[in-house]
C-alpha cells in the first residue's frame, strides 16, 4: 500500500515490543494517550501495565511528554523527571514497550512570503553570488493591476505555491509581487506564465516582467527596476523580458536604444518639446549624447524637412566667430572679398545646434540674444537686418549658472536659452541601458566592418555593467568599435575587452597584479619619476578609505553587520549596500580580517 503525502508528513510513534514493531500516527494538535482505560488511544494492558498512563500532548506537530502514575518511565534511557518537549528520534520506554517519536522535517515545498526589506537584502546577496560565480539570476515582477488590493494575502499565497523553496516572494507596494529566482535564466517564463494563469480569478489584469543578471542588469536596484518596467510594458495576461522591451528609436538618419525608464521618460519629453518652436538647452556630461538629443528634437519637429546646422562654439576661433555664425558682406574686413552666408542663415527653415554654447565669446552673446528675440540677423558690416526663420538648440557640459555668476556668460542670454531644459543623465545613472547599448553598438560596428555579429559572453557583460563609464555613451561606443575591429572570433570574452574597462570594476573581476609590479603607497619604487606616477582620484581614495573602515568595523564587531554599521554611524541598509559596492564578502560566523 502506498502512503499518502499527508501520512508521510504526519508525526508518529514507532512502537517496539518483543520481536514486533508497528507505526501509530499522532495528531498535529491534541492528545495521544498510551495506557489503560476506555479513553486511551493505545491499549497497554496486554503489555503488563495496570494504571500507568503516558500522554503525548501535540501542538502543531510538536510533542510534549507527560505521564500519570507511570513508574520507571525512561526517555533516551534516562529517567524522566519532568514533562518536556520531544525531538524527532527520542525514545520513550515504559517497561517492555519502547516508542520512538518521529516528526518529519517541516521543510516547505514552495517559497515562503517575506517582507520587502528582507527580499532586498536577499537580492543583494544573490547578485553578488551571481557576479562571483557566474550563476544566473532572475527577478520577476507581477503587476496585479488596480483590482488586486483586497486579495493581497490570497495572491501572495498563490504565488508562493507556484514557486520553488529557494525562491523569495514579497508584496511590493499596492499592486506588485516581486519574486527572486536564483539559478534561473530565460526559464523564468515558465513560472511566470503559470502564475499569470493561476491569478486570472484574483487579478484579471495581471501581467509580468522579468530582468536577468547580468544580461539585463548587474546590480540589485537595477534588476528590480528593470523587472518592474518590463511588467508595466506588458499586456494583461502576458509576461515579457526586459531585453524584449528595448526601444530602437529612429531620429532621422540616427538610431538609438533606450531601455532604462529614466531615458524613456526623457525621450517622451523630447518628443513633446519637438512639436514646439521653443529654444531648448540640452545639458549633460561629455559623451552622454546631447547632440543625438538635439538631432531628435529636429527630426521629430515640423522643421524636419529643413536643414540641421551644427555650430561648435568651442571649435571656432574667437576672431572668426561672428563672421562664421552671422555671415558678412563684401569689404566688411580685410580679406572679405565677397559676401558670405553665416551658419545661422544657412539653416533657414530648419534648426541650428549651438554646441558647447558655454564657449561663445561674450562679444557675440549680445548679438545672439537679439537673434533669438527678434528672429532677425545682421551680417558683419551690414546696415540692415534680415528676417530669419530658425529654431535654436544649445548644448553644453558646463554649469551655465556658475558661468553667469563668474560673469563669463550673459544672464539674459542664459534665461532665453533655458526656456526649455533637457538634462541628459550620465550612463552610470541609467544602468539598464548599458547591456542593450553594448549589444546595439557591437552589432552596428560588426556590420560596418563587414563581419558576422558577435555575442557578448557573461563575464564580459559583467565587466561592461560594472564599469563607471566616465566617457559615457561615447566611451561605450568606442569600446565596441575597438572590439569589432580587433577580435577575430565570434564571442566577446572578458579578456578581450580594452584594458581600461576593468580598472574600476568589482575587485573579484579585476585581474590580480603581476608579481613584482609596483603598486601605490609604500610599494612604489623610490626612483619612480614624480610626473609618471598614477594619481588616484579623490573619489577613489575616499572609496578605499570607506572600504577599509568598514572592514575594521566588521572585525571589531565580530562580523555582526548592524553593530558594525552602528560603529560607523551608518544606516544598516546603507552599510549592506556599500558592502556590495566595495566587494566585501558577507561574514559567515566570526569575522576575521581577510588578506587583501
Amino acid at each position: 500500500m502506498v502512503e499518502s503525502d499527508a501520512a508521510r508528513d504526519a508525526p508518529c510513534l514507532l512502537v517496539l515490543h518483543a520481536d514486533s514493531s508497528w507505526r501509530v500516527a499522532l495528531p498535529f494538535d491534541g492528545e495521544f494517550i498510551v495506557g489503560t482505560g476506555e479513553d486511551v488511544d493505545l491499549q497497554a494492558e496486554e503489555f503488563g501495565f495496570d494504571s500507568e498512563r503516558v500522554v503525548f500532548r501535540m501542538v502543531g506537530g510538536d510533542a510534549t511528554l507527560d505521564y500519570e502514575g507511570a513508574k520507571g518511565l525512561m526517555v533516551n534511557n534516562q529517567a524522566a523527571a519532568v514533562p518536556g518537549l520531544l525531538v524527532s528520534g527520542d525514545t520513550v520506554t515504559l517497561g517492555p514497550l519502547s516508542m520512538v517519536f518521529h516528526r518529519p522535517a517541516r521543510w516547505p515545498k514552495h517559497a515562503v512570503a517575506c517582507g520587502l526589506e528582507h527580499i532586498r537584502v536577499r537580492l543583494l546577496e544573490e547578485t553578488e553570488r551571481s557576479q562571483r560565480s557566474g550563476c544566473p539570476l532572475a527577478v520577476l515582477v507581477i503587476d496585479m493591476g488596480d483590482e488586486a488590493g483586497n486579495d493581497r494575502e490570497a495572491i501572495v499565497q498563490e504565488v508562493c505555491r507556484l514557486t520553488r523553496i529557494i525562491d523569495q516572494v514579497a508584496w511590493d507596494g499596492q499592486r506588485e509581487v516581486v519574486v527572486v529566482l536564483p539559478d534561473t535564466e530565460e526559464a523564468v517564463r515558465v513560472p511566470g506564465d503559470r502564475i499569470i494563469r493561476a491569478l486570472e480569478s484574483l487579478a484579471p489584469q495581471a501581467r509580468g516582467g522579468f530582468a536577468l543578471c547580468p544580461s539585463d542588469a548587474w546590480n540589485a536596484d537595477a534588476l528590480l527596476a528593470g523587472a518592474r518596467h518590463a511588467a508595466r510594458s506588458a499586456l494583461p495576461g502576458r509576461i515579457v523580458g526586459l531585453g524584449s522591451s528595448a526601444q530602437v528609436i529612429d531620429a532621422g538618419p540616427l538610431k538609438f536604444v533606450a531601455v532604462d525608464p529614466t531615458m524613456r521618460r526623457l525621450l517622451g519629453l523630447v518628443k513633446r518639446l519637438a512639436a514646439s518652436g521653443l529654444p531648448v538647452l540640452v545639458v549633460g556630461e561629455t559623451g552622454t549624447g546631447k547632440e543625438v538629443i538635439a538631432q531628435a528634437l529636429h527630426y521629430w519637429s515640423p522643421r524636419a524637412k529643413g536643414p540641421l546646422v551644427t555650430a561648435n562654439c568651442a571649435a571656432i576661433a574667437t576672431t572668426l566667430f561672428e563672421s562664421e555664425l552671422f555671415g558678412h558682406v563684401r569689404g566688411a574686413f580685410t580679406g572679405a572679398t565677397e559676401a558670405r552666408l553665416g551658419l545661422l542663415e544657412s539653416a533657414e527653415g530648419g534648426t541650428v545646434l549651438l554646441d558647447e554654447i558655454g564657449d561663445c565669446p561674450l562679444a557675440c552673446q549680445v548679438k545672439m540674444l537679439r537673434v533669438i528675440e527678434t528672429h532677425r540677423v545682421s551680417r558683419v558690416g551690414a546696415a540692415a537686418e534680415r528676417p530669419l526663420d530658425i529654431r535654436i538648440i544649445a548644448a553644453t557640459n558646463r554649469d551655465l549658472e556658475l558661468e553667469v555668476s563668474r560673469n563669463s556668460f550673459r544672464q539674459d542670454l542664459y534665461y532665453r536659452l533655458n526656456i526649455a531644459r533637457i538634462t541628459v543623465p550620465p550612463l552610470r545613472e541609467r544602468p539598464l541601458d548599458v547591456p542593450a547599448l553594448a549589444r546595439f553598438f557591437l552589432e552596428q560596428a560588426c556590420a560596418r566592418a563587414g563581419r558576422l555579429p558577435m555575442v557578448i559572453e557573461t563575464g564580459a557583460m559583467q565587466r561592461l555593467a560594472a564599469h563607471d563609464w566616465p566617457g559615457n555613451v561615447r566611451e561605450l561606443k568606442n569600446a565596441m568599435e575597438f572590439c569589432a575591429a580587433t577580435i577575430d572570433c565570434d564571442q566577446l570574452r572578458q579578456e578581450l575587452l580594452p584594458a581600461d574597462i576593468a580598472c574600476h570594476t568589482a575587485p573579484w573581476l579585476a585581474s590580480p597584479p603581476e608579481k613584482g609590479s609596483s603598486g601605490s603607497g609604500s610599494d612604489a619604487l623610490p626612483h619612480e619619476p614624480f610626473a609618471s606616477r598614477r594619481f588616484a582620484s579623490i573619489k577613489e581614495e575616499l572609496g578605499e578609505l570607506e572600504r577599509v573602515r568598514m572592514l575594521q568595523a566588521l572585525e571589531a564587531s565580530g562580523g555582526i553587520q548592524n553593530k558594525a554599521a552602528d560603529l560607523l554611524q551608518m544606516p544598516l541598509r546603507t552599510f549592506v549596500a556599500r558592502m556590495h559596492k566595495h566587494g566585501i564578502p558577507r561574514p559567515r560566523g566570526p569575522y576575521h580580517k581577510r588578506e587583501e
